[in-house]
């Protein structure tokens, strides 16, 4: 019975971590350029409106990043299936340009990561969480696509408590 309640809250948690990126696509639209197909938003409008009254985001209406759109989709739902597979209730997103470059983050109130397994977890085949399943490959991907930009990636702490995944890219 408990394993059971435990594979149906991770398939839950990578569920909600798609919802949740579906729910910030409006905003993703507005902040970056990115077309929506009206199907897709109706279609999901009833389930993604109860995460979109638990999600915080901070964008600005100016924000952009230089990156395609099915890059962008993969690299935050990458970041946004880990937060949400290891939060313990919270997950903020935000978006800011800054002098000389546009900035996007994750962060969540989960348990975080420790300093010394900052470096490796990004790497392909690492992982840091051996609760639930995984294979260590999903921030080396995003890794992947931030430098296919010329973007760098940071994790710190959160204000939430959990990590904080940054992803910052030289602006024009």
């Amino acid at each position: 019975m408990i394993r059971s309640l435990r594979i149906r809250l991770m398939l839950g948690a990578a569920a909600l971590a798609v919802l949740f990126m579906l729910a910030l696509l409006p905003a993703l639209q507005r902040a970056f350029g990115i077309a929506l197909e009206n199907t897709i938003e109706q279609r999901l409008a009833a389930d993604v409106a109860t995460l979109v009254s638990a999600a915080r985001r901070d964008f600005s209406p100016s924000f952009s990043v230089p990156v395609e759109r099915g890059a962008l989709l993969e690299l935050l739902g990458n970041l946004l299936e880990n937060a949400y597979r290891l939060c313990l209730g919270r997950v903020r997103v935000g978006a800011r340009l800054g002098p000389g470059y546009s900035e996007l983050w994750v962060e969540d109130d989960g348990p975080g990561v420790p300093a010394e397994q900052r470096a490796r977890i990004i790497r392909r085949g690492e992982r840091a969480d051996t609760q639930h399943p995984g294979q260590g490959i999903g921030l080396a991907v995003a890794l992947d696509i931030i430098e296919s930009y010329d973007g760098e990636l940071s994790l710190d702490d959160s204000e939430l408590g959990g990590a904080c995944f940054r992803i910052r890219f030289a602006t024009v």
